[in-house]
């Protein structure tokens, strides 16, 4: 079973976890993404609105990407 993140960020967008509803190609890698693939997109109405990065950890490893939310509780942040 896999487990995605609900956010993530990547250069300073927001990419939320939807399912793909058309066939496309992942932003990242290049590689085709299917109608029913997990996928990210930008939450942007900006030019990036359309793109799509696949969701396996794979996929998400080809780019710095750092997780939203806050810091974990109880430790040094400094």
């Amino acid at each position: 079973m896999s487990i995605y993140l609900p956010i993530i960020t990547m250069d300073g967008v927001v990419w939320a976890l939807c399912t793909a509803r058309k066939a496309t190609t992942c932003h990242l890698s290049h590689r085709p993404i299917q109608p029913g693939d997990k996928v990210y997109r930008p939450i942007s109405n900006g030019s990036n609105r359309m793109r799509r990065i696949k969701a396996t950890r794979a996929h998400l490893d080809v780019a710095p990407i750092k997780t939203g939310g806050a810091a974990p509780a109880g430790g040094d942040h400094g």
